[in-house]
């Protein structure tokens, strides 16, 4: 991966893809790769993931969506249940 400036670090794209593969790294995940995934797609679909994504390779973009999947936060489902409500101790004076 080419050298990330500031503005790279905050974007939030590029951190969760920092934090993601750092989780995996730290986990043990990015060593003993003996398992083999293969499949056809779509080469511009694989472009643009790559590019969206900020890797180089398919196996990295392969690593970081598993990645994604593995280390969920729970926010969408959280999100989805408080949708509508607020605490009523809530001060929405402003």
């Amino acid at each position: 991966m080419s050298e990330t400036t500031r503005d790279d670090r905050q974007d939030p794209a590029n951190w969760r893809r920092d934090n993601v593969l750092g989780l995996l790294d730290r986990l043990g995940m990015t060593r003993d790769k003996t398992a083999k995934l293969g499949g056809r797609v779509n080469p511009r679909l694989l472009a643009l993931a790559r590019e969206r994504a900020g890797v180089a390779s398919d196996s990295q973009l392969i690593e970081l969506a598993l990645g994604n999947l593995v280390i969920d936060d729970g926010f969408p489902e959280a999100f989805r249940a408080a949708r509508g409500r607020i605490d009523p101790k809530v001060d929405l004076d402003l």
